[in-house]
């Protein structure tokens, strides 16, 4: 089994097919919960789930999360499995070593296509294909053994590269 966490509610980048970025009026006033919280939170689930039980960390953009790395070493000592879920702007060599070292068991990249300028088109900022492609090659360089995933939504402006991104995914 699994729980997702919604860590953080926010994101950097524009995507055209998600709202993270724009204000949410609805949770306005609304407090995220603290990192001790989380971890008690962790810490009560951990009393209630068989060995292996993996904790997704989501959002918005989870990287975005000051503690995100903490409480993933945290849940990791517990015996959770842990994923995290980002759209990889924010992976340089010093994250991609930070990611590594807490223990993540998997990271699930959002890429669409193997063409930069669609890619970024899609998440509404330049150069984030880019970023992505050097954030798995800096996972890489530090672990052979985390799992990256890729997560592509299909949209009529990447659909022609939908077979190239999914035989590239295979091979890399």
């Amino acid at each position: 089994g699994f729980c997702c966490i919604g860590i953080v509610d926010s994101c950097i980048l524009k995507c055209q097919m998600c709202q993270k970025w724009k204000e949410d009026l609805g949770t306005k006033g609304f407090s995220q919960p603290t990192t001790e919280e989380w971890k008690v939170f962790i810490r009560q689930l951990r009393d209630l789930v068989d060995e292996g039980f993996e904790i997704d960390f989501g959002g918005g953009e989870a990287l975005m999360h000051r503690d995100v790395l903490e409480l993933i070493s945290f849940a990791k000592k517990l015996g959770f499995r842990n994923t995290i879920a980002s759209n990889g702007y924010l992976i340089d060599k010093h994250m991609a070593k930070r990611i590594v070292d807490s223990g993540l068991d998997s990271i699930v990249l959002s890429l669409d296509s193997l063409r930069p300028k669609i890619h970024d088109r899609m998440r509404g900022v330049k150069g984030v294909a880019r970023r992505v492609f050097k954030g798995i090659e800096y996972l890489r360089r530090y672990s052979r053994d985390i799992h990256i995933g890729i997560c592509t939504i299909i949209m009529e402006q990447n659909l022609d590269g939908v077979l190239d991104l999914a035989e590239w995914v295979e091979v890399n």
